[in-house]
């Protein structure tokens, strides 16, 4: 079975070693700092609106699973249950039309696909159907965001699936909900504990939330989803043709010693 996602596309694009190391060897590397603090904060999101009676989340139940020894980032991470809450009663989200880590999959171009959508709001009550993306960033900026998002890949797959998976006689618009949790960018003080570091971190947020907590919402006119499907298509096919020839050469001028990806010390090996 060939499966494809908007991830595993773009990695081949970029260099077809690593997304032999990646997605066939199936080599995993150790997440950094930010894609943790993002996982972690989404899971609190999906536990509080998934969990009826409201009881406190233990953090220690997700972080359980990294291997966490910065002890101010795990101070950071403790507050990600209080922080989720403010999250949910800014946006108003209800948990009876969020359907948080909505599974899509399908076939396109000769290519099983699959993946997640952060959250899907869709609800016949609705007016209209919105596909939510959340993301957890260190600096915001709306101009660059809103000149790449019309090209978002990922988006636009999500946007394919959606669509072609409407009720008959649905005729509500679908639209992007681009939801952005933008990190204080503090760091402890002198002789400060992990501990009060920690809830600075929170009382940052909680006293000034329109500073770190924004939305983009765009119908699905504004991407450009032709454009998307020529791209789509073109990279299955070349991917098709690598993997029946089970040639799969390495990119140099995207990764060097100078510029290393996570795969670099194994695709060296290799040779």
């Amino acid at each position: 079975m060939k499966i494809v996602s908007n991830s595993s596309l773009n990695c081949f694009c970029t260099c077809a070693r690593k997304y032999k190391i990646r997605y066939i060897d199936k080599i995993e590397t150790e997440k950094s700092e930010s894609l943790i603090f993002g996982d972690i904060f989404g899971k609190c999101i999906n536990y509080i609106l998934s969990d009826t009676e409201r009881v406190d989340l233990k953090v220690e139940l997700l972080i359980k699973d990294y291997d966490l020894k910065n002890e101010f980032f795990v101070a950071k991470v403790k507050q990600l249950p209080k922080i989720a809450k403010l999250w949910i009663d800014f946006f108003s989200i209800n948990r009876y039309t969020y359907n948080f880590e909505y599974k899509i999959y399908g076939k396109i171009f000769g290519f099983d696909y699959s993946g997640y959508i952060d959250a899907l709001e869709d609800d016949l009550s609705l007016d209209c159907i919105s596909i939510v993306e959340n993301k957890t960033i260190s600096k915001f900026d709306e101009e660059d965001i809103l000149q790449k998002l019309p090209y978002d890949k990922q988006l636009c797959l999500y946007i394919v699936d959606v669509t072609t998976k409407k009720r008959e006689n649905d005729n509500r618009p679908i639209k992007i909900n681009y939801r952005n949790f933008i990190k204080p960018m503090i760091k402890p003080l002198k002789n400060e504990s992990p501990s009060i570091f920690g809830h600075r971190f929170y009382e940052t947020i909680d006293t000034d939330i329109l500073t770190y907590f924004n939305e983009i919402s765009k119908p699905v006119i504004f991407f450009r989803i032709d454009e998307f499907l020529d791209e789509f298509k073109e990279s299955c096919t070349l991917l098709e043709k690598q993997l029946e020839l089970n040639m799969f050469p390495k990119n140099s001028s995207a990764c060097n010693i100078y510029n290393k990806c996570e795969y670099f010390d194994i695709c060296y090996k290799k040779g």
